[in-house]
């Protein structure tokens, strides 16, 4: 239900855009936009930032899960193959990323709304 309504705003989004375009093309020779048609332009792009910078965010907790998980195989198979100094990394590497990871999402998390703004009122000039 929630992707037919995702789907169904993202559509919206895209119309309104189309129409915006279209009636700049069509009726104005102006260079700047009217007022409403910049706070539509706000109103259309915000949402379609937020699902960007929210898939920026979540690349890159991927990324850092998969770079996790090579350096842990990596240290188990050092171990493995003899070099036992390495023994504490196969516990301290994934705790310390994790650590990290989570700062560094709750950081990201917190900027999506103001990047997301910021590009839509850029989208509005």
């Amino acid at each position: 239900m929630k992707k037919i309504q995702l789907t169904g705003i993202a559509v919206l989004s895209l119309c309104l855009l189309h129409s915006v375009a279209w009636a700049e093309e069509e009726g104005t020779e102006k260079s700047e936009k009217s007022e409403t048609q910049q706070n539509v332009t706000k109103v259309v792009t915000y949402p379609v930032n937020v699902v960007r910078e929210t898939g920026k965010v979540a690349l890159g907790v991927g990324e850092k899960v998969l770079n996790t998980a090579a350096d842990t195989a990596q240290t188990t198979g050092q171990v493995l193959t003899g070099d036992v100094k390495q023994a504490p990394n196969i516990v301290m590497t994934p705790v310390k990323d994790t650590a990290e990871g989570l700062v560094a999402t709750a950081t990201a998390t917190a900027s999506i709304p103001l990047e997301a703004a910021k590009d839509s009122e850029e989208a509005a000039k």
